[in-house]
């Protein structure tokens, strides 16, 4: 490899590195509690603030301060409570996920306080219905329990009657799912049709950090036809809509996710904002519907509370797994999440399954790996020709060029091949990182020892300089570059590397650290 060549090489890795080092900051432990991060260190952050208007959609404020009846509804995923005031949620925690290693307090998903709006609280402001959003419903129950041997979902019918309609929210639970099915329906009991165009809502009074970089970002995000959209608090402009086609839209955070999912994504949009309390809200407009009188129109959403799981997100059918930052290479990053699955399946440590995906990978480019060790070594031999070319055309630059790619060409070297290997391992590296970076299945999950989260940084250090000193070793094992210069380079590497590594996710430096092994 040439000195312009290792050059390249060497600021290209350097650039990666830096870009999330700096950019995309580094993975300092923190717990990630909930959507609405009621709990977290991560998202304790100022909330920005200016440049917002108030919208109509967000008129009138919640007329009282109680929360009303409640209603429980327990499934082996999760414990929710809906008010009867617009039959909407109060609390929803994953039974599956905690806010903290060894914690026993579960991730709470809804952050509103009792004088705003609730999510999933849904209006009819833009429709010939004025109902406001936290009017009294009625509930059919007041608790009901799924276990695992139940077979079917379960149901609970709010109802409401105001103004010469019937209003009715059906919510639909299953015991095996985080996604919820919520059926309205909108009876007129007028002698006039109605129009209604109901919006669906999902309130948050977290502290926003939409500036952040999208692995620690709390905020709304939407799907716009292939595209997720994550827009900074700076740029709402409440009641602005976008749309039509959005298979979704949704308050995340890194690592969970609220979603409200159209059944007919076609007809709608979307709109964000804040309301009069300053309380964030994402509004999904699902679409004009028509009841002449007497008659029921009926609308359905989905709605998925719950974790970012690939395979979760993606039975939504709507593109929900795009939610995950899974970067540009998420082709190749996907694959790699479905095969740690695959092997947790077998052996319940995600360490031992990154040390076996580094064995795949090594084989993957061991062929590669070959191919540079032998055109190193060629290229150390072509030293002394190379040397008495340079002296020999040291004022003849065309020339010097044209007698060295025939000297390749007579010895069969190719100066690219020493660092083929690590340009191709790039987008591998790249991937990797993303999905150890956000995939939830590495949050809090340990390996041995002290390493007791593989999506966070080693507390002591001790695998980035193991890590180094492989890089080191492996150095004085290679061939070494005839010139001082470029030997300087490749030794100072490893110090470089290791740095950088340090606040890196203890299971990336685990990975680099088989690679360097092997």
């Amino acid at each position: 490899m040439d000195k312009r060549t290792l050059l390249a090489v060497v600021l290209s890795i350097a650039v990666i590195l830096g870009y999330h080092l700096v950019f995309q900051q580094p993975t300092v432990k923190t717990d990630d509690t909930s959507v609405n991060a009621t709990a977290t260190k991560e998202t304790k952050q100022q909330a920005p603030t200016g440049g917002l208007t108030v919208s109509p959609l967000t008129k009138p404020s919640p007329s009282s301060t109680s929360r009303g009846k409640s209603s429980t509804v327990e499934t082996p995923l999760y414990k929710a409570h809906f008010s009867s005031r617009g039959a909407s949620l109060t609390s929803f925690q994953l039974k599956k996920h905690s806010i903290g290693d060894n914690s026993e307090e579960y991730v709470e998903m809804v952050s509103t306080a009792a004088d705003t709006h609730l999510p999933l609280a849904v209006s009819f402001v833009e429709s010939s219905i004025n109902m406001p959003q936290d009017v009294n419903f009625i509930a059919s129950a007041e608790k009901i329990i799924l276990t695992d041997s139940d077979t079917q979902g379960k149901q609970i019918i709010f109802t409401t009657t105001s103004k010469g309609i019937r209003v009715e929210k059906i919510y639909t639970f299953l015991p095996d799912s985080y996604a919820i099915v919520m059926e309205l329906r909108v009876t007129n009991l007028a002698t006039v049709t109605i129009s209604q165009n109901p919006i669906l809502f999902w309130y948050s009074n977290d502290n926003l950090n939409g500036k952040a970089s999208a692995q620690e970002r709390v905020g709304p995000a939407y799907s716009l036809v292939d595209d997720v959209k994550r827009p900074d608090a700076d740029d709402f402009v409440s009641g602005k809509q976008d749309g039509p086609n959005i298979p979704w839209a949704a308050f995340e955070s890194k690592y969970f996710i609220a979603a409200m999912i159209p059944s007919n994504p076609i007809s709608s949009s979307v709109s964000l904002g804040k309301d009069l309390t300053s309380t964030t809200y994402v509004a999904l407009f699902g679409g004009k519907m028509l009841a002449a009188p007497g008659q029921t129109a009926t609308m359905k959403f989905s709605v998925f509370i719950g974790p970012k799981e690939y395979r979760a997100l993606s039975s939504q059918d709507c593109g929900l797994e795009r939610a995950i930052n899974l970067g540009f290479f998420k082709w190749i990053a996907v694959p790699m999440l479905l095969f740690m699955k695959f092997i947790h399946g077998y052996v319940p440590n995600y360490g031992v399954g990154i040390i076996i995906l580094a064995f795949l990978i090594k084989i993957i480019f061991w062929p590669l790996g070959t191919i540079s060790y032998r055109s190193m070594k060629k290229m150390q031999d072509l030293q002394p020709k190379m040397k008495e070319l340079q002296e020999k055309y040291k004022n003849d630059k065309q020339k010097l060029g044209q007698e060295t790619m025939a000297l390749y060409r007579t010895h069969k070297v190719n100066p690219m091949s020493g660092c083929l290997p690590i340009i191709v391992q790039i987008p591998v590296f790249i991937a990797l990182f993303n999905m150890l970076e956000n995939a939830i299945e590495m949050r809090y999950a340990p390996f041995f020892l002290w390493i007791k989260d593989l999506s966070a940084a080693d507390p002591y250090y001790v695998t980035p300089i193991l890590m180094g000193a492989t890089m080191f070793i492996q150095q004085k094992m290679s061939p070494a570059p005839a010139d001082p210069m470029q030997a300087k380079v490749m030794m100072f590497l490893p110090l470089v590397f290791t740095i950088f590594f340090l606040n890196f996710s203890s299971g990336l430096v685990l990975y680099w650290l088989i690679s360097n092994v092997l």
